[in-house]
């Protein structure tokens, strides 16, 4: 038919051209990039994922499998075990540490401080 456009054929549309000769190549070569070094470091990026913040109950209430930080001892010649037991450390005191500096100082004076502060 006359107005069938054929796949190979090169858009007319300098929008179109760009999207299709240098956008859609770029974000294929983005993707592919992405996809190898990440399916690389797949182990990496999953004990990566028990150190972040919103993960630290499950580590102190035990709820972490024995694979886990298995890759990050193994590249930081840590012993697993010495990491898991530092990290559950950490977890438990990390709540205190990370209040917010005002609060913190409040928490430590006692009232008769505060009132003379307010004196």
């Amino acid at each position: 038919m006359f107005d069938e456009v054929c796949d190979d054929e090169a858009p007319t549309d300098p929008k179109q051209k760009f999207r299709v000769e240098v956008f859609q190549c770029i974000i294929d070569q983005l993707r592919t990039s992405l996809t190898e070094r990440f399916t690389n470091n797949k182990s990496l990026v999953a004990d990566m994922q028990y150190l972040l913040p919103k993960h630290y109950n499950d580590i102190r209430n035990k709820l972490i499998p024995k694979s886990a930080l298995q890759k990050l001892s193994l590249l930081s010649s840590v012993d697993h075990s010495k990491l898991i037991d530092e990290l559950e450390h950490f977890a438990g005191i990390y709540d205190k540490i990370s209040k917010p500096l005002y609060k913190k100082t409040v928490d430590n004076l006692t009232k008769t401080q505060i009132m003379m502060m307010i004196i």
